[in-house]
């Protein structure tokens, strides 16, 4: 993204995409059967499933049409939005590829492939995707909005997503939710303050290793942020961008720019805080970065916010929370020893294939859980895993359970299974199961387990932005 720093663009990604996690809005009954003869009351239907989040059952239908109009290019396309939405990229770039061989201006196709290409880190073609699904429907508010995220000029940003609004305003049957639409309001404010002025830009960066605080399996960092020394913030695989509390806002005098919606793991859980810009934020001795967007909300624990790694995707990261260090070393150096394994970069967070039982599922890299969670879905997903209901994680003040970004809904304990990644297998037996359908939501993309600190401990990795990698170290042998 030239002209743009990665940081920044990092937080854009959570202002478009990490947005949604509230119950979705009551979506009109979709047709009950398609006209004779017309696929496009399946594909109508299947739409209308999606919106209402109900992907499996879209599935069902988008099949049906594909099996009976062979030679229909938007009952393909469908098919891969509810293959995406169900965390199958794979069947859902066939799907998007079959819709435009049979026909190369299907919008929705070219959308999909766009969306593919992102999570590979393939930005500039992703760009292109997305920018020949918005000239095909330009009056279609998503595209104009995920372009808008991809331009290198500032001034073709602001007027892409001005377009957005006013397309939101003039056809609200084809409007986002409100809270995308509020975002993308605050991010307009934000750049027209910041004018010329870059963010997320890079002022000094050298390699660097730095301690690691593990407090109840969390990783924390001291930083200073806006002048203030040693700030203590959760470093979060799970999250993108950067937030902090609110003391460090007033103590700094940050001038609030507008409210800002983010979405957690918890089923149903939206937060909002205002947008600010930090001036600077210091790691070390050796990163200093200007003109970091954040959002201002009070961490449910002795932090004063949270950082996601993409803050530093200039460089390779590896985590040590064993020996308890993060180090920032130049990207593209000598390959290192472990087991490799490719990530796709789904909403800003790091999603890589773990097998459950066998079954291959979408687990995301999270420093900031200190337990592995199992989405419910995987438990559908993954033949012979089971679970029952338990009250873990609930603390002794209110028993209300805890979990990444608020409340986790519908726990329960897994009695049997195995987890696998990375080339090691861990007994899954007391796992914690839980309704991720608010954050999967939120990324449009189902995520199937958090690989929290406790599969994560045991050996060092390494995240490469540059190789869309995660290297795992070989697991130290027994003496």
């Amino acid at each position: 993204m030239k002209g743009r720093g990665l940081a920044a663009a990092a937080l854009m990604t959570l202002a478009l995409l990490a947005h949604a996690a509230a119950s979705p809005q009551e979506a009109p009954p979709p047709p009950a059967v398609a006209a004779p003869g017309d696929p496009n009351g399946l594909v109508s239907r299947a739409r209308a499933l999606l919106k209402d989040d109900k992907y499996e059952e879209a599935l069902d239908v988008a099949g049906s049409a594909v099996d009976a109009w062979p030679a229909h290019a938007p009952a393909f396309a469908v098919l891969g939005d509810a293959q995406y939405r169900r965390g199958d990229f794979v069947p859902a770039e066939k799907s998007y590829r079959r819709a435009l061989e049979l026909n190369p201006d299907e919008a929705a196709a070219h959308f999909g492939v766009g969306r593919i290409l992102r999570t590979l880190g393939r930005y500039p073609d992703a760009a292109s995707s997305f920018s020949r699904a918005a000239a095909l429907a330009p009056s279609t508010p998503k595209y104009l909005r995920v372009l808008a995220n991809h331009l290198a000029r500032r001034e073709d940003e602001l007027g892409m997503l001005r377009r957005y609004l006013e397309l939101s305003r003039e056809h609200p049957e084809d409007a986002e939710e409100k809270a995308i639409v509020d975002n993308v309001a605050s991010w307009i404010e934000l750049l027209a303050r910041m004018g010329d002025q870059p963010l997320g830009e890079y002022v000094k960066r050298e390699p660097i290793t730095v301690p690691i605080q593990v407090v109840r399996g969390q990783a924390y960092l001291k930083m200073s942020v806006a002048g203030l020394k040693d700030q203590r913030l959760v470093f979060d695989t799970g999250a993108t961008g950067l937030t902090i509390s609110h003391r460090i806002a007033s103590r700094a005098k940050l001038t609030p720019i507008r409210p800002f919606t983010i979405a957690g793991t918890g089923a149903g859980r939206l937060e909002t805080g205002d947008l600010v810009v930090v001036p600077e934020v210091a790691l070390g001795d050796g990163v200093v970065i200007r003109n970091l967007p954040a959002t201002v909300r009070d961490p449910t624990g002795p932090e004063e916010g949270l950082i996601g790694p993409s803050t530093f995707a200039l460089f390779d990261i590896t985590i040590d929370l064993k020996e308890r260090r993060l180090s920032l070393d130049a990207p593209g150096g000598t390959a290192r020893p472990g087991t490799v394994e490719p990530f796709r970069n789904v909403g800003g967070e790091i999603v890589i294939a773990a097998g459950v039982n066998g079954q291959p599922l979408n687990a995301m890299v999270d420093t900031g859980s200190a337990s592995t969670i199992v989405a419910k879905t995987a438990l559908s997903r993954a033949p012979g895993l089971t679970a029952v209901p338990t009250r873990w994680g609930a603390t002794p003040e209110t028993g209300a359970i805890v979990g990444i970004g608020g409340a986790l809904a519908d726990r329960k304990s897994i009695l049997q299974g195995t987890l696998s990644f990375a080339g090691r297998d861990y007994p899954a037996a007391g796992l914690a199961s839980s309704d991720l359908s608010g954050f999967s939501r939120s990324l449009e993309a189902d995520v199937h387990v958090i690989l929290g600190a406790q599969h994560l401990d045991d050996r060092p990795f390494t995240i490469d932005y540059r190789r869309m990698t995660v290297t795992f170290a070989a697991a130290p042998q027994p003496r």
